[in-house]
């Protein structure tokens, strides 16, 4: 797809955004740093539809591979995970953070997906200061530049609380129990009402609001289910709104530069 970019549209293209520094340059750096200063440039970016004067924030990070990882370490009695959290309290008094570090892990029920992406918007920037150092004859310090831009990747975590989901899979069984088990659909709700508890003892966005309105619209599920009353819209309203709320809960968490080892052991070499 790249390859048949042509080539005078690549020449024109570096003429008039000077930022996008030269193209000849293949004798001076390796082929893979060239082939991304040309064809990025030329190729990729018109491609995803961004501007090179205004980049589109959702195209800035291209992602490039995702990992899914479940950490349940936390315990089942919300008595046991506030002992824990008083231990971390404690150990933070006492600047024990190691201490308060291990005793965290164990508050943890959540899947993790981490996606990592490519930082699109950086490249221009790279590509222009390789540019500079290569007139200045630098060639080395160019060739770097460019692997420091190929080797940087940003990975964003999106964190969903285990609890919330199991509170969402008891709320789904209690509707498919309502007309037939009432009594049983009832215990389920207790039960989504207790990890939304949890979740909050865990410290999920304990202060959300959200908590204490998803907690009432159980209560008032539990009292209609002892009428004959139909409670298909209080499923659905319940539902929608424990929807909206893992969605909040599950936005990007984090976002760090990750250092190939590549990158670092040559860092740590020029410091030396």
């Amino acid at each position: 797809m790249l390859k048949n970019t042509p080539k005078k549209w690549i020449e024109d293209e570096h003429i008039h955004q000077g930022r996008l520094g030269k193209v000849n340059c293949a004798t001076i750096i390796s082929d893979a740093a060239h082939y991304i200063r040309v064809h990025l440039a030329a190729g990729i970016q018109p491609q995803l539809g961004i501007h090179r004067d205004r980049p589109k924030p959702e195209n800035a990070l291209i992602p490039v591979s995702q990992e899914v990882v479940v950490f349940n370490t936390a315990p089942e009695d919300i008595d046991a995970i506030l002992e824990i959290a008083d231990a971390v309290d404690a150990a933070i008094l006492l600047d024990d953070y190691p201490a308060a570090r291990a005793l965290l892990y164990g508050l943890m029920s959540e899947l993790r997906v981490r996606t990592y992406n490519l930082p699109l918007a950086t490249y221009p920037v790279a590509l222009t200061e390789a540019a500079r150092l290569l007139d200045e004859k630098k060639n080395d310090e160019a060739r770097m530049v460019l692997m420091v831009a190929l080797s940087t990747l940003v990975a964003i975590d999106r964190v969903t609380p285990l609890p919330l989901l199991l509170a969402r899979e008891a709320i789904n069984e209690a509707e498919a129990q309502r007309n037939t088990e009432k009594d049983s659909a009832r215990e389920l709700l207790d039960t989504a009402r207790y990890e939304l508890d949890r979740a909050m003892a865990l410290g999920y966005a304990t202060q959300d609001p959200e908590y204490k309105a998803l907690k009432d619209e159980i209560s008032n599920l539990q009292k209609q289910l002892k009428t004959n009353e139909d409670t298909s819209s209080l499923f659905s309203r319940l539902k929608e709104r424990l929807s909206a709320f893992l969605k909040r809960q599950s936005t990007g968490k984090q976002s760090r530069q990750v250092e190939s080892q590549r990158q670092k052991s040559e860092r740590e070499r020029r410091a030396a």
